[in-house]
């Protein structure tokens, strides 16, 4: 990950290896927090990764609170996206296709899921191909604690949505099935 944003340079390999310490010092060797500080270095310039992952909180839990209050922080509509997105994502039951999470939070058509993800979600979700999930366990769990007031209330959003999404498929679907069963039994 280091790799992803040392520029090279005369001392490329001094300034990584000083990254790579103050990340493992920093992380008390922990994988996940190491990641999330990589990403949060690459939203940044470079050449201050070391006073960044210094400022960052130290343990997972910090961390997600730290990056949470950078989404609370964001102008109010992408303030809300994200919470929508983060919202939809906690109430799921797997990983979501992109455009399976457009269908559930409508968002308005200029704003674009994946940038909404690598730029400010990154924390919590990542992008696998055309694939949104969580980074890991903890980060579903602690978005659901978050926003545990908001829970019951997205479940019947989605449960409602789903049920609309499928009431908008069911002619094609029920034309579907007609014309593929009239090619079987003539």
């Amino acid at each position: 990950k280091v790799d992803e944003f040392v520029e090279y340079g005369h001392d490329k390999g001094d300034f990584r290896e000083r990254i790579i310490s103050c990340l493992c010092e920093s992380s008390a060797r922990n994988f996940l927090w190491a990641t999330i500080a990589c990403e949060v270095i690459k939203q940044n310039v470079p050449w201050n990764a070391i006073a960044i992952v210094e400022k960052l909180p130290k343990g997972i839990e910090s961390l997600y609170r730290c990056m949470m209050r950078r989404v609370s922080e964001l102008d109010q509509n992408d303030q809300e996206f994200c919470n929508e997105v983060l919202l939809s994502m906690a109430v799921a039951h797997r990983p979501l296709h992109i455009s399976e999470l457009q269908d559930l939070v409508h968002l308005p058509p200029e704003v674009n899921i994946k940038t909404l993800v690598q730029k400010w979600c990154f924390s919590f979700l990542k992008l696998s191909g055309e694939t949104i999930q969580f980074t890991h366990n903890s980060a579903r769990e602690f978005v659901r604690k978050h926003m545990q007031d908001k829970l019951s209330t997205a479940h019947l959003e989605m449960s409602a949505r789903c049920l609309l999404y499928l009431s908008k498929s069911w002619d094609t679907l029920l034309c579907d099935e007609r014309c593929w069963l009239s090619y079987c039994h003539p």
